[in-house]
């Protein structure tokens, strides 16, 4: 079982690392720390992994929202067909139908981190299924193809005619 975690910048991941390690369903040390990878090693861990996790978390400082805006990564997790666990708010409610492509936990707790975690790890079938639900929940919603059509339609109700050539 592979899980591929991203802790935002100034937000440690040891707690949830340190509960999954505990957990006897994970045998050995298979939680591992990677620095900034190219886009071609991220793709790898994408399709590598069984679950994506990211709890990040959106603040507000000084009148401007920080951390995860709206959250492509948990599209990118999809569209290879992984289920996630992300944040109950920021860029992953926007990204993450909850119950249906992943699940949602309160970011700075590390238990309900590791809960979601291991509740996708112990049940491989409902992760598979949420994991093809996000697929094909991005596809519909978040491809060039997708965006596009969704913008036509914007601009026509709007009275914008698309222009010709």
């Amino acid at each position: 079982m592979r899980v591929l975690a991203k802790s935002p910048a100034g937000i440690p991941a040891e707690g949830a690392v340190t509960l999954l390690r505990n957990d006897p369903l994970i045998q050995g040390p298979k939680i591992f720390v990677t620095g900034t990878v190219s886009d071609e090693e991220l793709a790898q861990y994408y399709r590598s992994c069984d679950v994506f996790v990211l709890p990040s978390r959106a603040v507000a400082r000084n009148g401007n929202w920080e951390g995860e805006g709206f959250g492509r990564v948990y599209v990118e997790a999809a569209l290879a067909a992984k289920p996630v666990v992300g944040s109950l708010g920021g860029g992953a409610a926007e990204a993450v139908l909850p119950e249906k492509t992943g699940l949602l936990v309160e970011p700075s707790s590390a238990e309900q981190t590791g809960s979601a975690i291991i509740q996708l790890l112990e049940s491989p079938a409902a992760a598979i299924e949420m994991g093809h639900a996000g697929r094909k929940w991005a596809k519909e919603n978040f491809t060039e193809d997708a965006l596009r059509k969704s913008l036509r339609g914007l601009l026509r109700a709007n009275g914008v005619e698309e222009p010709r050539g």
